[in-house]
Protein backbone atom coordinates (compact mmCIF):
# COMPACT_ATOMS: atom_id res chain seq x y z
CA UNK A 1 0.00 0.00 0.00
CA UNK A 2 1.83 3.54 -0.88
CA UNK A 3 2.50 5.60 1.75
CA UNK A 4 2.15 9.92 1.17
CA UNK A 5 5.02 11.69 2.75
CA UNK A 6 5.02 15.77 2.07
CA UNK A 7 6.44 18.67 4.10
CA UNK A 8 4.54 21.42 4.76
CA UNK A 9 4.77 25.01 6.75
CA UNK A 10 2.12 26.87 9.29
CA UNK A 11 2.33 30.20 8.25
CA UNK A 12 0.54 33.80 8.66
CA UNK A 13 -0.90 35.64 6.45
CA UNK A 14 0.75 39.00 7.23
CA UNK A 15 2.47 41.02 9.89
CA UNK A 16 1.94 44.69 11.17
CA UNK A 17 4.89 46.39 11.21
CA UNK A 18 4.44 50.58 11.08
CA UNK A 19 6.69 53.71 13.00
CA UNK A 20 6.76 53.21 16.45
CA UNK A 21 4.69 49.52 16.60
CA UNK A 22 5.51 45.85 15.10
CA UNK A 23 3.69 42.70 16.01
CA UNK A 24 4.46 39.11 14.33
CA UNK A 25 2.83 36.05 14.88
CA UNK A 26 3.98 32.67 14.12
CA UNK A 27 1.90 29.81 14.27
CA UNK A 28 2.77 26.36 15.70
CA UNK A 29 0.78 22.68 16.06
CA UNK A 30 2.16 21.81 19.50
CA UNK A 31 1.05 18.37 19.21
CA UNK A 32 1.88 15.75 16.86
CA UNK A 33 -1.44 13.74 15.49
CA UNK A 34 -2.05 9.74 14.36
CA UNK A 35 -5.08 8.40 13.18
CA UNK A 36 -6.46 4.83 11.31
CA UNK A 37 -8.76 4.01 9.28
CA UNK A 38 -10.46 7.13 8.42
CA UNK A 39 -12.24 8.67 5.20
CA UNK A 40 -10.45 12.07 4.38
CA UNK A 41 -11.41 13.79 1.59
CA UNK A 42 -13.47 10.89 -0.01
CA UNK A 43 -10.34 8.78 0.04
CA UNK A 44 -9.45 5.71 2.07
CA UNK A 45 -7.21 6.40 4.14
CA UNK A 46 -5.34 3.44 6.43
CA UNK A 47 -3.14 5.78 8.46
CA UNK A 48 -2.98 9.47 8.94
CA UNK A 49 -0.05 11.62 10.73
CA UNK A 50 1.28 15.15 11.12
CA UNK A 51 4.60 15.12 13.20
CA UNK A 52 7.06 18.10 13.50
CA UNK A 53 9.92 17.47 11.67
CA UNK A 54 11.96 20.78 12.23
CA UNK A 55 11.15 24.27 14.07
CA UNK A 56 8.59 25.70 11.33
CA UNK A 57 8.64 22.52 9.05
CA UNK A 58 5.63 19.21 9.63
CA UNK A 59 5.67 16.20 7.60
CA UNK A 60 2.37 14.98 6.56
CA UNK A 61 1.59 11.25 5.78
CA UNK A 62 -0.87 8.90 4.88
CA UNK A 63 -1.39 6.02 3.41
CA UNK A 64 -3.86 4.75 1.29
CA UNK A 65 -4.40 2.31 -2.10
CA UNK A 66 -5.98 4.80 -3.70
CA UNK A 67 -3.16 7.09 -4.26
CA UNK A 68 -1.40 7.53 -7.63
CA UNK A 69 -0.16 10.18 -9.60
CA UNK A 70 -3.26 11.36 -10.56
CA UNK A 71 -5.48 11.25 -7.62
CA UNK A 72 -2.15 13.10 -5.01
CA UNK A 73 -2.51 16.27 -6.32
CA UNK A 74 -6.20 16.56 -5.84
CA UNK A 75 -6.15 15.16 -2.35
CA UNK A 76 -3.47 17.80 -1.19
CA UNK A 77 -4.54 20.68 -2.68
CA UNK A 78 -8.48 19.47 -1.07
CA UNK A 79 -6.58 18.83 2.39
CA UNK A 80 -4.79 22.02 2.89
CA UNK A 81 -7.83 24.44 1.43
CA UNK A 82 -10.07 22.16 4.71
CA UNK A 83 -7.16 22.89 6.82
CA UNK A 84 -6.20 25.89 5.88
CA UNK A 85 -10.03 27.47 6.69
CA UNK A 86 -10.14 25.02 9.78
CA UNK A 87 -7.54 26.84 11.63
CA UNK A 88 -9.61 30.24 10.33
CA UNK A 89 -12.39 29.70 12.35
CA UNK A 90 -9.79 29.33 15.62
CA UNK A 91 -8.37 32.95 14.08
CA UNK A 92 -8.91 35.42 16.97
CA UNK A 93 -7.48 38.71 16.04
CA UNK A 94 -7.13 38.32 12.18
CA UNK A 95 -5.68 41.97 12.34
CA UNK A 96 -2.27 40.45 13.00
CA UNK A 97 -2.90 37.83 10.33
CA UNK A 98 -4.61 34.63 9.69
CA UNK A 99 -2.85 31.16 9.37
CA UNK A 100 -2.54 28.74 6.52
CA UNK A 101 -0.57 26.04 5.60
CA UNK A 102 1.20 24.91 2.20
CA UNK A 103 2.16 22.06 1.25
CA UNK A 104 5.42 21.31 -0.35
CA UNK A 105 4.47 19.67 -3.47
CA UNK A 106 8.06 19.57 -5.04
CA UNK A 107 9.01 17.58 -1.85
CA UNK A 108 6.63 15.29 -1.87
CA UNK A 109 7.71 11.19 -1.40
CA UNK A 110 5.29 8.23 -2.75
CA UNK A 111 6.73 5.31 -1.34
CA UNK A 112 6.19 1.93 -0.09
CA UNK A 113 3.91 1.23 3.18
CA UNK A 114 5.33 1.09 6.74
CA UNK A 115 4.33 -0.03 9.67
CA UNK A 116 5.96 2.16 12.25
CA UNK A 117 4.35 5.04 13.46
CA UNK A 118 6.12 8.50 13.98
CA UNK A 119 8.05 9.24 16.79
CA UNK A 120 6.14 11.25 19.45
CA UNK A 121 2.75 10.44 17.65
CA UNK A 122 -0.47 10.56 19.65
CA UNK A 123 -3.34 7.50 19.03
CA UNK A 124 -7.03 9.54 17.78
CA UNK A 125 -8.50 7.08 21.06
CA UNK A 126 -6.42 9.13 23.17
CA UNK A 127 -9.06 12.14 22.80
CA UNK A 128 -6.41 14.85 22.73
CA UNK A 129 -6.65 17.71 21.31
CA UNK A 130 -4.38 19.55 19.42
CA UNK A 131 -3.35 23.33 20.04
CA UNK A 132 -2.14 25.62 17.55
CA UNK A 133 -0.31 28.60 19.27
CA UNK A 134 0.57 32.04 17.67
CA UNK A 135 3.48 34.26 19.44
CA UNK A 136 2.73 38.01 19.05
CA UNK A 137 5.42 39.55 20.32
CA UNK A 138 3.18 42.21 22.09
CA UNK A 139 0.68 39.85 23.61
CA UNK A 140 2.56 36.17 24.00
CA UNK A 141 0.81 32.79 23.04
CA UNK A 142 -2.41 32.93 21.66
CA UNK A 143 -4.13 29.22 21.59
CA UNK A 144 -6.06 27.49 18.99
CA UNK A 145 -7.75 24.27 18.89
CA UNK A 146 -7.79 21.65 16.41
CA UNK A 147 -9.28 18.25 17.84
CA UNK A 148 -8.13 15.17 16.65
CA UNK A 149 -11.43 13.95 15.81
CA UNK A 150 -11.94 17.08 13.09
CA UNK A 151 -9.69 15.16 10.79
CA UNK A 152 -12.08 12.81 9.62
CA UNK A 153 -14.78 15.42 8.67
CA UNK A 154 -11.95 17.70 6.85
CA UNK A 155 -13.61 18.41 3.21
CA UNK A 156 -13.26 21.28 0.43
CA UNK A 157 -15.96 23.07 -1.20
CA UNK A 158 -16.40 26.14 -3.16
CA UNK A 159 -16.63 28.28 0.19
CA UNK A 160 -13.94 26.79 1.66
CA UNK A 161 -12.07 27.54 -1.20
CA UNK A 162 -12.56 31.19 -1.30
CA UNK A 163 -12.42 31.25 2.69
CA UNK A 164 -8.63 29.64 2.61
CA UNK A 165 -7.82 31.89 -0.38
CA UNK A 166 -8.38 35.00 1.60
CA UNK A 167 -7.05 33.74 4.91
CA UNK A 168 -3.63 33.56 2.52
CA UNK A 169 -3.10 36.30 1.17
CA UNK A 170 -1.49 39.52 3.00
CA UNK A 171 -3.18 42.42 1.23
CA UNK A 172 -6.56 43.85 3.03
CA UNK A 173 -8.47 44.46 -0.66
CA UNK A 174 -7.65 40.74 -1.84
CA UNK A 175 -9.15 39.67 1.62
CA UNK A 176 -12.12 41.28 1.10
CA UNK A 177 -12.48 40.64 -2.44
CA UNK A 178 -12.36 36.98 -1.58
CA UNK A 179 -14.67 36.58 1.01
CA UNK A 180 -17.32 39.12 -0.12
CA UNK A 181 -17.16 37.07 -3.44
CA UNK A 182 -18.92 34.09 -0.61
CA UNK A 183 -21.22 36.71 -0.12
CA UNK A 184 -22.08 37.52 -3.57
CA UNK A 185 -22.28 34.04 -5.06
CA UNK A 186 -23.39 32.25 -2.26
CA UNK A 187 -26.11 34.03 -0.32
CA UNK A 188 -27.31 37.05 -2.97
CA UNK A 189 -27.70 34.67 -6.41
CA UNK A 190 -29.48 32.02 -4.12
CA UNK A 191 -32.76 31.30 -5.43
CA UNK A 192 -33.80 29.81 -2.15
CA UNK A 193 -32.69 32.64 -0.01
CA UNK A 194 -34.12 35.08 -2.60
CA UNK A 195 -37.81 33.96 -2.98
CA UNK A 196 -39.51 36.08 -0.23
CA UNK A 197 -38.62 39.20 -1.65
CA UNK A 198 -40.98 40.88 -3.86
CA UNK A 199 -40.16 41.65 -7.59
CA UNK A 200 -39.93 44.74 -8.41
CA UNK A 201 -41.56 44.67 -11.67
CA UNK A 202 -45.10 42.26 -12.23
CA UNK A 203 -45.69 39.55 -14.81
CA UNK A 204 -47.22 42.27 -17.09
CA UNK A 205 -44.47 45.07 -16.87
CA UNK A 206 -42.20 42.15 -17.70
CA UNK A 207 -43.67 41.17 -20.93
CA UNK A 208 -43.61 45.01 -21.64
CA UNK A 209 -40.27 45.06 -21.04
CA UNK A 210 -38.86 41.80 -23.07
CA UNK A 211 -41.65 43.53 -25.94
CA UNK A 212 -39.44 46.64 -25.44
CA UNK A 213 -36.03 44.95 -25.22
CA UNK A 214 -36.71 43.02 -28.74
CA UNK A 215 -37.24 45.87 -30.79
CA UNK A 216 -33.33 46.66 -29.95
CA UNK A 217 -30.41 44.99 -32.04
CA UNK A 218 -28.06 45.88 -29.61
CA UNK A 219 -27.68 42.80 -27.39
CA UNK A 220 -26.34 44.79 -24.97
CA UNK A 221 -28.97 47.07 -24.25
CA UNK A 222 -31.33 43.50 -24.32
CA UNK A 223 -28.90 42.37 -21.59
CA UNK A 224 -29.64 45.66 -19.47
CA UNK A 225 -33.38 45.55 -20.13
CA UNK A 226 -33.57 41.79 -18.64
CA UNK A 227 -31.55 42.58 -15.36
CA UNK A 228 -33.76 45.04 -14.28
CA UNK A 229 -36.43 42.40 -14.55
CA UNK A 230 -34.77 40.70 -11.15
CA UNK A 231 -34.69 43.63 -8.97
CA UNK A 232 -36.52 43.56 -6.08
CA UNK A 233 -38.44 46.01 -4.14
CA UNK A 234 -35.75 45.57 -1.54
CA UNK A 235 -32.58 47.16 -1.86
CA UNK A 236 -29.36 44.97 -2.26
CA UNK A 237 -27.87 45.86 1.74
CA UNK A 238 -31.57 45.30 2.79
CA UNK A 239 -31.86 41.76 1.17
CA UNK A 240 -28.43 40.91 2.68
CA UNK A 241 -28.91 41.96 5.82
CA UNK A 242 -32.32 39.82 5.33
CA UNK A 243 -31.02 36.82 4.11
CA UNK A 244 -28.09 36.42 7.11
CA UNK A 245 -30.51 37.17 9.32
CA UNK A 246 -32.65 34.51 7.97
CA UNK A 247 -29.62 32.25 8.39
CA UNK A 248 -29.39 32.90 11.78
CA UNK A 249 -26.69 34.98 11.54
CA UNK A 250 -28.31 37.94 13.56
CA UNK A 251 -25.22 39.00 15.61
CA UNK A 252 -21.33 38.91 15.17
CA UNK A 253 -18.54 38.63 17.70
CA UNK A 254 -16.16 41.30 17.79
CA UNK A 255 -12.98 40.87 20.47
CA UNK A 256 -15.02 41.24 23.58
CA UNK A 257 -18.21 42.82 22.30
CA UNK A 258 -21.14 41.91 19.87
CA UNK A 259 -22.29 43.60 16.27
CA UNK A 260 -25.85 43.48 15.39
CA UNK A 261 -26.35 42.66 11.42
CA UNK A 262 -28.12 45.61 10.83
CA UNK A 263 -29.22 46.89 6.45
CA UNK A 264 -27.00 49.68 7.58
CA UNK A 265 -24.37 47.55 8.22
CA UNK A 266 -24.30 45.63 4.73
CA UNK A 267 -25.01 48.77 2.98
CA UNK A 268 -21.37 49.76 4.29
CA UNK A 269 -19.72 46.43 3.04
CA UNK A 270 -21.18 46.65 -0.50
CA UNK A 271 -20.11 49.77 -0.58
CA UNK A 272 -16.62 48.63 0.40
CA UNK A 273 -16.84 46.10 -2.13
CA UNK A 274 -17.81 48.71 -4.93
CA UNK A 275 -14.86 51.08 -4.07
CA UNK A 276 -12.40 47.84 -3.69
CA UNK A 277 -9.97 48.52 -6.76
CA UNK A 278 -10.13 52.24 -6.99
CA UNK A 279 -7.05 54.20 -7.27
CA UNK A 280 -6.48 55.87 -4.21
CA UNK A 281 -9.27 53.72 -1.77
CA UNK A 282 -7.81 52.13 1.41
CA UNK A 283 -9.82 49.43 2.85
CA UNK A 284 -11.67 49.98 6.31
CA UNK A 285 -9.98 47.22 8.52
CA UNK A 286 -12.66 47.36 10.94
CA UNK A 287 -15.00 46.48 8.56
CA UNK A 288 -12.79 43.58 7.20
CA UNK A 289 -12.18 42.45 10.66
CA UNK A 290 -14.43 43.05 12.66
CA UNK A 291 -17.55 42.50 10.36
CA UNK A 292 -16.81 40.66 7.12
CA UNK A 293 -14.18 38.22 8.83
CA UNK A 294 -16.84 37.21 11.11
CA UNK A 295 -19.94 36.65 8.96
CA UNK A 296 -17.72 34.52 6.47
CA UNK A 297 -16.24 32.39 9.19
CA UNK A 298 -19.89 31.58 10.69
CA UNK A 299 -20.33 30.64 6.87
CA UNK A 300 -18.06 28.55 6.30
CA UNK A 301 -18.08 26.43 9.25
CA UNK A 302 -22.11 26.15 7.74
CA UNK A 303 -20.49 25.43 3.93
CA UNK A 304 -22.23 22.42 3.46
CA UNK A 305 -25.72 23.92 4.36
CA UNK A 306 -25.02 26.77 2.28
CA UNK A 307 -23.90 25.07 -0.76
CA UNK A 308 -27.59 22.93 -0.51
CA UNK A 309 -29.51 26.53 -0.41
CA UNK A 310 -28.35 26.82 -4.44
Amino acid sequence: MPILKCPFRMLNSHNRNTVGFSACQTNEFSENITASKIHIEGVAVENFSITRDTEHLYILSATSNEFNDAAIPEFLSHLEVSITAFLGTQARNPFYGTPYIEFDRFNLELLADKTSKPSGAISISDKVAISISGKVDMSGIEPFLFPLESVAPLKHNSILQLYSDGLRVNSPQSKFFSWFIILEEFLEKSDRLNKKFTLLFNDDEITAINNFGDTFNDERKKGNLSSVQNRTLDSRHEKLAAILCDLGIKNIKCQNSQISITAKLCKKLIDERNGLFHRGKDIDEGSLYNVLFPIVTIIAGRSEEILSYR
